[in-house]
């Protein structure tokens, strides 16, 4: 099974107008390869940095893991983010392992995701 495409990931609770763009995915069998990029406008939120609407849902059941996302963004609390089991979404924290917030991850940043998980 191999398929390539496009998605449209969405910022969970965001107050702002961010822009989305560079949002690609590689399935090969199980798994799934996708990317994209992120820049948040500025608009000051307290809300949870999470995003929305990933390809296919993850791996569930018993040993399915936790799977993870790369971030890569200049002058800020990188942390990491993660794939649960189960979801089409990704989780982000700080480097304290802590939620992060839009606040916390800072306005006017870009950032690019890259990640690999397995679906059912």
């Amino acid at each position: 099974d191999y398929e390539e495409g496009t998605w449209t990931p969405t910022l969970e609770n965001y107050g702002g107008s961010p822009t989305i763009e560079n949002s690609f995915y590689t399935k090969i069998g199980r798994q799934v390869v996708f990317s994209c990029k992120i820049l948040l406008d500025g608009t000051s939120d307290g809300s949870n940095f999470r995003i929305l609407g990933l390809p296919f849902t993850s791996l569930t059941g018993t040993g399915a893991g936790v799977f993870g996302a790369f971030r890569s963004f200049s002058n800020g609390d990188i942390g990491f983010s993660l794939i649960g089991a189960n979801q089409t979404q990704i989780n982000n924290y700080n480097s304290s392992g802590n939620n992060q917030t839009y606040n916390g991850a800072g306005n006017d940043k870009e950032f690019r995701f890259v990640g690999i998980y397995f679906t059912a």
